[in-house]
């Protein structure tokens, strides 16, 4: 099945000593060729699905990292720029998930900081100005901030009883 046109055959010949016989063998070399063509076809291939499965899960992992980041980026904006009234949903064990649950309790406590205050606001409009927020309950330099609240708070009393005392 070669046609007429000639082809390049390779032959390789040996002679069997104990028999003395010459066994011979060849091969088309077009054979050769398109077994070649075939493999590298085949390789190809393979190559280029490996390249897709591994953009595909690039791609998969990318999403899972960085869709949560992104959000996580823009509730810590937003709360940088002194919005506490995101809605901050941790789907998610993994590190962004962690990150979010992280910014949603600093919203939180945040928001009893702001709580707090109003709390003593009101209870001063209503004539209890002995009231003070309780510093325990809030961690670290949430603690800090409240504390100085109140001392705020004290002093201007203070400064106003000084104030009606000398009138």
């Amino acid at each position: 099945g070669h046609g007429d046109e000639p082809v390049l055959k390779m032959a390789y010949a040996r002679l069997y000593q104990p028999w003395q016989w010459v066994v011979a063998t060849g091969v088309y070399m077009d054979d050769v060729q398109a077994q070649a063509w075939r493999f590298t076809g085949m390789m190809t291939l393979a190559g280029g699905l490996l390249v897709v499965l591994l953009f595909a899960l690039g791609w998969t992992i990318g999403n899972r990292i960085v869709l949560p980041l992104r959000n996580a980026t823009s509730v810590a904006d937003a709360i940088a720029r002194g919005r506490l009234d995101n809605d901050i949903r941790q789907n998610s064990r993994d590190e962004p998930g962690q990150l979010l649950g992280s910014m949603r309790r600093m919203q939180e406590q945040l928001q009893a900081v702001i709580a707090a205050q109003r709390e003593m606001e009101r209870q001063h409009e209503a004539g209890i100005i002995s009231y003070r927020m309780d510093a325990s309950t809030f961690p670290g330099d949430y603690g800090v901030m409240v504390a100085g609240t109140n001392q705020l708070v004290a002093d201007h009393i203070d400064t106003k009883m000084k104030i009606r005392s000398e009138e």
